[in-house]
């Protein structure tokens, strides 16, 4: 019966560090799967950033084509006037078909800017996600690494706490029986023995 309360204090010893290791699991296991999900974010982030610069790359060809088809379509009615009307294509006409057609040129180039821009932008605004998501993801694998580190020195502690708690608990009721020396009960002086008076 003396032994009780010492495998009390071992069991809720136990206990606690059980609970604690668990806790230590789930929070380990918490930040890992943070840290998937913002792997995720990161790829799914880049393969629409792909994505799109492809989108924006084919829109903006098409966007040049249809300038360059216009370019075509204007100056070759421009001639098709011209010549209707019986005017030489050279001096004054042929300039205004030059500025028609340079004109259309400054729009395919401001078209391919254009699209240059929007893929740059495309390109950084991804490159930014992209490391967000990546720095978040190697925040909760250092965070997943803290909680197991912490959770093994709380462990640690509680077994020590709880093992000196059992000690203590086991040297309480160990009384040692103490034997007087034997030159005390030769003289009387030991409770019990009949007393001598000097």
């Amino acid at each position: 019966m003396a032994m009780l309360p010492v495998i009390l204090f071992a069991a809720g010893t136990a206990m606690q560090v059980v609970g604690q290791y668990q806790e230590t699991k789930a929070k380990m296991a918490t930040t890992d799967y943070n840290a998937a999900i913002a792997r995720s974010q990161a790829d799914q982030y880049r393969k629409v950033g792909e994505f799109e610069r492809a989108r924006i790359a084919e829109a903006g060809a098409f966007e040049a084509e249809k300038l360059r088809r216009q370019k075509k379509r204007m100056t070759g009615t421009q001639r098709a006037l011209y010549a209707k009307s019986g005017v030489l294509i050279a001096g004054s006409p042929l300039e205004v078909m030059a500025d028609t057609a340079s004109q259309y040129e400054l729009d395919i180039a401001v078209s391919r800017y254009g699209t240059a821009s929007d893929i740059a932008l495309s390109k950084y605004k991804t490159e930014v996600a992209t490391r967000r998501y990546g720095y978040e993801a190697r925040y909760q694998n250092w965070l997943s690494g803290e909680y197991k580190r912490a959770g093994y020195v709380e462990m640690a502690g509680t077994l020590l706490t709880g093992a000196a708690a059992a000690y203590g608990s086991y040297g309480a009721f160990k009384t040692p029986t103490a034997t007087p020396p034997t030159g005390l009960k030769k003289l009387g002086l030991m409770p019990g023995v009949g007393r001598r008076s000097i």
